[in-house]
């Protein structure tokens, strides 16, 4: 399968490799079947997309998003829990993140020379996002729409190839999987560049992405301080467009910049980036996002009221202070009133063992 198999990049990591591996001995090493692992492309807003592997089968496209974690696998279809020898850790889940690069990656493709050609009936087929449970003895506990698109090791190959049977499946032949390939040569994918740079900044990880910007963490490479990365995407975008997201990135860095509270990140540096201006900011590797806090507690371990309202204070008084300076947070839109309510709703009344805060 050497001509139809190609990995980009070489995994840093044993497991992802193994789970690559694995993907590989299952499929066959023939046409129409074509795989693309480990790549990086830019798509057209400017957003830098890492893909583990496109599959293509003679069923449909695929892209495959591997998560290697061992133990047990719950949640719902915003938020996963990972439970492995005793520890929890929440994630938002990948699918999500799994659609948009597909997304981005069909458009991008339609945009190529070959595809535009049009020759033939040959067209760029819809590109399905899936994520596979590599872990060998994974456990998924997932259920209801958090389980649709998630397979193991169990069900993945009839996932990609077996064909219903009942007419709903648009068979992928040759001259598909020859414009599919001429179209990503076309655009470029390449090496995946997991250390990007943003001045003195490797951008190590991405942490969140919204249409307009992504999070990433950075870790400066002479003093290895860490920080978190805004990067605002201009690139593509109509001059007008461009032109109000530089605005916004500059007047979000002064209004940052001078503000000292815990609760409220703060702008170090505002920096120029290929796809658009780059704001850094503090980053504190043990701050987590408040819903992931209350999932990682688990189903048996909730605040008690002391710490509920200890957590409740600080956040009010970030609001506070952020409205004092004329900041409002984008999440929040008039609802807080309804977010505490909720919030006190899941407190109970005693915990045997306090967890710790988050500080900001």
């Amino acid at each position: 399968m050497d001509k139809l198999w190609k990995q980009i990049t070489p995994s840093d990591y044993a497991w992802e490799q193994e789970g690559l591996d694995f993907l590989r001995r299952q499929l066959p090493d023939h046409a129409p079947y074509r795989v693309w692992a480990n790549f990086e492309f830019i798509a057209q807003d400017g957003s830098v997309n890492e893909v583990d592997a496109l599959v293509l089968t003679p069923k449909g496209l695929y892209l495959v998003e591997i998560k290697s974690h061992p133990g047990e696998i719950s949640g719902d279809a915003g938020s996963w829990v990972w439970t492995c020898e005793g520890r929890r850790r929440v994630f938002d889940n990948p699918r999500l993140l799994a659609d948009r690069k597909a997304k981005k990656l069909a458009w991008l493709l339609k945009m190529q020379r070959a595809a535009l050609a049009g020759s033939g009936k040959a067209r760029i087929p819809f590109i399905t996002a899936l994520v596979f449970l590599s872990a060998d003895a994974v456990v998924n506990r997932l259920q209801g729409p958090a389980r649709l698109q998630v397979y193991t090791r169990k069900n993945l190959l009839d996932a990609l190839t077996r064909l219903d049977g009942n007419g709903r499946d648009k068979k992928i032949d040759r001259p598909t999987s020859k414009l599919v390939a001429r179209a990503l040569e076309e655009a470029g994918i390449k090496e995946s560049l997991r250390a990007r740079r943003v001045g003195l900044y490797d951008l190590v990880e991405l942490l969140d992405e919204a249409d307009h910007f992504q999070d990433w963490l950075a870790t400066h490479s002479e003093t290895g301080i860490q920080r978190r990365i805004r990067v605002y995407l201009t690139r593509g975008k109509p001059e007008a467009e461009a032109q109000t997201l530089h605005q916004a990135a500059r007047l979000e860095f002064r209004l940052l910049e001078g503000l000292e509270h815990p609760g409220i990140l703060r702008a170090r540096e505002y920096q120029q980036h290929d796809q658009g201006p780059a704001l850094v900011y503090e980053h504190d590797p043990a701050a987590e996002r408040l819903d992931h806090h209350l999932l990682g507690l688990g189903p048996d371990r909730r605040l008690d009221t002391t710490d509920a309202l200890t957590l409740m204070r600080r956040i009010a008084e970030a609001v506070q202070v952020a409205h004092a300076h004329r900041l409002h947070h984008r999440a929040l839109r008039g609802c807080l009133r309804s977010k505490v309510l909720i919030f006190l709703l899941f407190v109970t009344r005693s915990s045997s063992k306090r967890p710790s805060l988050p500080t900001s």
